[in-house]
């Protein structure tokens, strides 16, 4: 009996680090968190990728304008060149928080930008949001 709990216990402590932390704490920020975003992300229709220069949100380009070194992940419906989602990594949770405080929580679109950990997330429409939110909720 002694040997489940112990089986049991241990199972528990491996799945606690898969995506149940709903604060982000601990999570990578940067260039890592990007990475490791893009390669957990999969909704049918839709692609996580780094966009190219000049497609990222103006969000991204305005905090690296004020000092806040941040790396972009834009989702795209389809073969799309736009944006459906944009995801904004920055170094650490508190760098998010205070770019987000800074620049501002409105929006051009639909929701204003909502911080999860590292990551500053920007939903412009309703319907992208429904269809690709549980999935980048379980990527963060």
């Amino acid at each position: 009996m002694r040997r489940i709990g112990l089986i049991v216990a241990a199972a528990l402590a491996v799945l606690g680090g898969c995506g149940s932390d709903p604060g982000g704490g601990g999570r990578p920020g940067g260039g890592e968190g990007a990475r490791a975003f893009i390669d957990c992300f999969k909704v049918p229709g839709y692609r996580a990728l780094k966009p190219p220069a000049g497609q990222e949100s103006l969000f991204a380009l305005e905090a690296k304008r004020q000092g806040y070194p941040n790396t972009p992940v834009n989702i795209n419906e389809g073969s799309a060149s736009f944006a459906s989602v944009f995801l904004i990594f920055f170094e650490d949770e508190d760098k998010a928080k205070n770019a987000l405080d800074q620049l501002g929580r409105e929006t051009a679109g639909d929701f204003p930008p909502q911080q999860r950990g590292p990551a500053v997330i920007g939903y412009p429409y309703a319907d992208d949001k429904r269809k690709t939110e549980r999935a980048v909720n379980g990527c963060l």
